[in-house]
Formats: structure tokens, C-alpha cells, sequence
């Protein structure tokens, strides 16, 4: 590489230590945030014959407005340092910039590979139409194509489970609103809960997944109507974030999922400057 390439891949690999260091950040907040037990005592709901209790989610205090900023600044660099990066690639193999380069995201397969552009250019030989992935990538070496199709949502069989598409919805909605996908998550073995003062047995259930204030969160079940007891102990929680891709997020899907993926693609494309012929593992 020469010199204006090694600091534009110096610049690309700054974008993402960068999102690291902001997600170190977020992590600290919302270790404190949690830990300062961010949820307001809670009101039971009951049936009308008493043997249903449901306790909503109550935040003391709303999650701080700073951490969409945060998010926005850690997606705008994840996001750009693919788009960088096959930029780079594609001034690697062909020698010139090429217009409309970037890194696609696609879980449309259709939209893979379609070539009906009539006005057959040099820099686009194939005809690939502009809204099509590859015309994004018709710059690159043969094994870096190769490598960015088997990273596609479309190639996975769980495609809403991709961290590409995650950081793909993300990217697009932080361009328009300020966005939270994060709540609270139960977590029942930190917990000690009992009906304290209950004139009847009684089981309690917490909720699954990813929270948001007003939530349905504890249920007690009683076996007969129940009409004395409140609810005591201890609540254990922690911060959860939601993918946004998967209609169905669990708990576990973390934020930094989406770093650590995005991260290890920049890295492994990188590395193919100056061999973009040979496949990619």
C-alpha cells in the first residue's frame, strides 16, 4: 500500500475504535443506571376475582436520552467503515475510484444480482442496475464478492438474526429519529420476591425478554381468591438491548453483537488488499 492508502485503512480501522470506545462507555452507564435500580415501586393489576395479580414495569427515571446520541455515533462508524473498506478494495483491484462503491446489505436475494442497465459503461461492464448489491461491489476482486455474498442476510438461514441487517435497520432509522431499543431484562436467579402478608398460596412468574415502562413484568397466581398480601424483596434486573431486525429479540441480543461482527468483516477485507483474487475463508 502507499502512503494515502495506508492512512485512509489507518483512518478505517480509527472508525472502529472509536464505536469500541463508545460502546465501553454505554456499558459503564448502564451499569450504573441498573445498579441505582431504575424502577419505580410497582402497583398490581388484579382480576376480578382476586387470583390474578399483574405488576407493570415502572422506571423511576426514563434511560438517558445521551445513549441514543451514543448509538447513532457507534452506527454511523460501523457502518461506514464497510462502505470505506470496499471503497478501498475497489481502488486496490481496478487502480480508479468507481462512483456508488459501498458494502450492501441485502436480505433479498432477488436484488442480489441484476444486470438490465442497457447503458453499458466502463465502469460498470456487466450492466449491473444502481439499486442492485452488486452493483456496489462490481470493483472487487472475485474472492472478496465471493465472501460479502456469504455474509448477506439472504445467505443465512436465519436471516432476522444477521447483526449485518441489525446494523443495517439501525443505520437507517438513527438517520431519521432518535432511537431506543433498550429495557430492562428480569433476571429471576438475582431476584427475591414473596407475597408478603397473603391469605393464599400463590406462585410468581416473571416476564421474558426485553422490558419498556408500562410492560406487563409479575404475575402472581394464586389459588383462590386473594384478597390481603403485597409484594416484597427484591427485584434483580439488567440493561437488555433488542435487535431490531428480529421481530422476536431476546435478552441476549446485545449491541455489541453488531461490533464485534461488523468488526471482524472490516478486518478480514483488509487483509485481502493486494490478493483479491484468492478466496476467503
Amino acid at each position: 500500500m502507499d502512503d494515502a492508502q495506508e492512512t485512509a485503512v489507518a483512518g478505517i480501522r480509527s472508525k472502529l475504535s472509536r464505536a469500541n470506545s463508545q460502546l465501553d462507555r454505554l456499558h459503564h452507564e448502564m451499569a450504573v443506571f441498573n445498579d441505582n435500580e431504575p424502577y419505580a415501586p410497582l402497583n398490581p393489576k388484579v382480576n376480578a376475582d382476586h387470583t390474578r395479580w399483574v405488576y407493570r414495569m415502572n422506571f423511576a427515571r426514563p434511560m438517558p436520552l445521551m445513549w441514543a446520541v451514543v448509538l447513532g455515533e457507534v452506527i454511523h462508524d460501523l457502518r461506514s467503515a464497510l462502505d470505506h473498506t470496499v471503497f478501498q478494495l475497489t481502488f486496490d483491484f481496478t487502480g480508479h475510484e468507481l462512483p456508488g462503491t459501498g458494502f450492501p446489505i441485502s436480505d433479498q436475494s432477488a436484488r442480489w444480482d441484476i444486470r438490465r442497465d442497457r447503458t453499458i459503461r466502463t465502469d460498470n461492464p456487466l450492466g449491473f442496475t444502481r439499486d442492485c448489491s452488486m452493483y456496489q461491489i462490481r470493483g472487487v476482486g472475485p474472492g472478496v464478492v465471493d465472501y460479502i455474498k456469504r455474509l448477506q442476510p439472504h445467505s443465512s438461514p436465519s436471516p432476522k438474526t444477521s447483526p449485518l441487517l441489525a446494523l443495517q435497520q439501525l443505520w437507517n432509522q438513527d438517520k431519521h429519529r432518535l432511537i431506543h431499543f433498550w429495557g430492562l431484562q428480569l433476571v429471576e436467579s438475582r431476584s427475591e420476591l414473596t407475597v408478603k402478608g397473603s391469605d393464599r398460596a400463590h406462585t410468581i412468574k416473571f416476564a421474558d425478554g426485553v422490558l419498556h415502562s408500562g410492560d406487563e413484568a409479575i404475575t402472581v397466581l394464586f389459588d383462590g381468591p386473594a384478597l390481603t398480601g403485597s409484594l416484597d424483596g427484591k427485584l434483580g434486573t439488567s440493561i437488555a438491548f433488542e435487535n431490531p431486525a428480529n421481530p422476536d429479540p431476546g435478552p441476549e441480543d446485545r449491541l455489541w453483537r453488531v461490533h464485534d461482527a461488523t468488526a471482524g468483516i472490516v478486518g478480514t477485507l483488509l487483509a485481502a488488499i493486494g490478493h483479491q483474487r484468492d478466496p476467503i475463508p
